[in-house]
């Protein structure tokens, strides 16, 4: 008899087991989503936070290929590109330490024009060309614009100008007259990234097929 009632007592208690036991569960499961979600939290936090560190710049052309050109002058080629660079980071000041362009050709002597600030003839403007009286404002011309000069805020985000460059290698046959030209113009940020735009140019080589072509001394001169 006494088996019996014990036996009436443990299916009684049975229901409140399970009952206790999917409560445990689902309290379990709820700490689970918790820590999900609060995870899912931190890994979004931390990816803004990246995106918004994230220093990006675009670099495009100011306008069509008419005002940015390669000419042979005098013993040079001169590129002079119209630029215009802007930070599209979210957050991120973005500093610009070096500029580049990169042509269809290879020439090893090629580089930005220095900066004439310190010059004592011209200290306020860039040569047009080799040897033309035509001269580039300083203020004009995106060469200098780097390090304090070039620091781009997300509220001042945008500089434009001038990309001048010379070189000594002619520029190729193949490419003729108002042909317009692919070139590549690169920014480096302050973390050493590069950010890169194409250019079209247009080229001018009336000078270069009417000249004769230089002896070995005359090249020796031009890349000093």
């Amino acid at each position: 008899m006494l088996k019996g009632k014990e036996k009436k007592r443990e299916k009684s208690y049975l229901p409140l087991t399970i009952a206790v036991s999917n409560a445990q569960t689902l309290t379990a499961i709820i700490a689970f989503s918790g820590l999900v979600v609060a995870f899912v939290s931190l890994v979004w936090q931390i990816i803004s936070k990246i995106q918004e560190d994230r220093i990006k710049i675009e670099v495009y052309q100011r306008g069509s290929s008419i005002g940015s050109r390669v000419e042979w002058s005098e013993g040079f080629t001169f590129v002079t590109l119209e630029t215009v660079v802007v930070n599209v980071s979210p957050k991120a000041t973005a500093v610009i330490t070096s500029y580049s362009i990169k042509l269809p050709w290879n020439d090893e002597h090629f580089d930005l024009l220095p900066d004439p600030g310190e010059d004592q003839d011209y200290p306020d403007s860039y040569p047009e060309s080799a040897y033309s009286p035509l001269k580039n404002p300083r203020n004009d011309v995106l060469n200098h614009r780097i390090l304090e000069q070039g620091t781009l805020t997300p509220s001042k985000p945008v500089i434009r100008g001038l990309l001048i460059g010379r070189g000594v290698a002619t520029i190729p046959a193949h490419f003729r007259n108002a042909q317009d030209i692919d070139v590549i113009v690169s920014v480096y940020d302050q973390r050493g990234k590069k950010h890169s735009g194409k250019f079209k140019a247009r080229v001018s080589k009336w000078e270069q097929d009417l000249e004769i072509p230089p002896n070995g001394e005359e090249l020796m001169r031009r890349r000093l």
